[in-house]
């Protein structure tokens, strides 16, 4: 199966089936490239735009957009089989967290620039992608938030269809 599609079960109604197990392109570690597991701690603060980077500052941030978007994913599998109103609102404020902490990143990695041009050339095709994703992420959280399930599904398409946009923009 491609990255960046929901698994659905036989018999189970189309936006069930979404949330019951939401495979997100986690592919985006290999679009945001480079990303290692040896990575400087978090930073979300806000860069001055155009601020120059290094390149193990990109790639940490990389690693830490891609665990958010990861960590998203996880919460929205944790839905299980069938999602009520009452469980997409239970999971409103970890998908909040989640969306927050990506949309921080993504910031970070519009501000920034970097001397290597390889990497510049990946961080600014990505972006823009990237920040799709991010208002996907922040939509999904804000649906749950209110239990809107059906429309909390079909924002989580586009989420998929986004994370694909992502993954071909970091290709070489």
């Amino acid at each position: 199966m491609p990255y960046g599609e929901v698994v659905t079960t036989p018999g189970a109604s189309p936006a069930r089936g979404r949330l019951r197990r939401v495979v997100l392109a986690v592919a985006v570690a290999g679009a945001l490239a480079g990303c290692s597991d040896e990575a400087l701690p978090t930073r979300t603060t806000e860069l001055p735009r155009g601020a120059t980077q290094s390149a193990q500052a990109y790639l940490n941030d990389s690693a830490a957009a891609t665990q958010a978007i990861r960590d998203f994913s996880a919460v929205l599998a944790s839905a299980g089989d069938a999602i009520t109103p009452a469980e997409a609102r239970r999971m409103a404020d970890a998908l909040g967290v989640q969306a927050r902490q990506a949309r921080a990143l993504c910031n970070r990695l519009g501000a920034q620039r970097l001397d290597d041009q390889r990497l510049e050339a990946q961080r600014a095709a990505v972006v823009g992608p990237l920040a799709r994703v991010c208002t996907s992420m922040e939509a999904i959280a804000r649906l749950a938030g209110d239990g809107n399930v059906r429309v909390m599904t079909e924002r989580i398409t586009d989420l998929n269809a986004g994370l694909a946009e992502v993954r071909r923009a970091g290709e070489p």
